[in-house]
């Protein structure tokens, strides 16, 4: 998917598809993970840092609740009722939220090391020019 200039997206439906078994792989090493939150914790940190890097904006992850409800009804069936959604969505949001932190955390180290290089850059003495 891409972002065109005037704001919609250009859908790449194999690439999407790929990226939709990963976000079931990531869904499921998350619920594994529940009861070690450290690990839990390092899983989605790190999934933030990638999203981060490919400039994903927090307002996206709420497109995805749409999709995912959409597979878990299908997949559930008559099994998929309103408590079972609410837990869904509870897990769900929990899991953005911490990708989400990720993101914002690797955000601010990447500006700060901007900013950083750019002060560095301003302090160095002016190029000399050529004497005759």
């Amino acid at each position: 998917m891409t972002l065109r200039e005037d704001g919609t997206y250009d859908w790449d439906m194999e690439g999407l598809q790929r990226h939709a078994l990963l976000v079931m792989q990531g869904l499921e090493a998350a619920v594994e993970n529940l009861d070690d939150s450290r690990v839990l914790g390092d899983i989605l940190y790190e999934l933030g840092r990638k999203h981060a890097r490919f400039n994903v904006h927090e307002d996206m992850f709420d497109k995805l609740w749409h999709a995912l409800k959409f597979g878990l009804e299908d997949a559930l069936q008559d099994k998929f009722n309103r408590e079972v959604a609410q837990a869904w969505f509870i897990i769900f949001r929990f899991l953005c939220r911490k990708i989400i932190d990720g993101m914002l955390e690797h955000r601010a180290k990447m500006a700060e090391e901007k900013a950083k290089q750019e002060v560095t850059q301003d302090n160095k003495p002016p190029p000399e020019k050529n004497k005759r």
